[in-house]
């Protein structure tokens, strides 16, 4: 479910930002294949283009690189899966700034 998240300055909210849970695609989520995480980014109803999105993911406790990117109302990140990982849980973070706030949306799911 979306949530709002509000820019404060001295306790006063000045804009309300709709940022989505992190979706991991495709589905179902097969180890050896490319897992792409995204977040929504809308304010009022317009695509906010975010700025400095990275990525952060793990496969058993065991780091995985993965390739950021950002386009107007979306923060996504692409991570390259093993097949070895197969029942393991892949746990991620896409973490952006939007309007000058830092937000973190957080992610897992189990490879089949």
């Amino acid at each position: 479910m979306p949530r709002l998240l509000g820019a404060s300055v001295g306790g006063v909210v000045l804009v309300a930002l709709l940022a989505t849970p992190a979706a991991a695609q495709p589905k179902p989520i097969r180890a050896g294949s490319i897992v792409t995480a995204s977040v929504r980014i809308v304010l009022d109803g317009t695509p906010v283009r975010p700025v400095r999105v990275t990525c952060a993911g793990s496969i058993g406790g065991t780091k995985v690189r993965a390739m950021s990117k950002a386009t107007r109302g979306k923060a996504s990140c692409t991570y390259r899966t093993t097949t070895a990982a197969k029942g393991l849980t892949l746990r991620g973070a896409v973490s952006f700034t939007a309007r000058g706030e830092r937000y973190v949306r957080r992610f897992a799911v189990r490879l089949r």
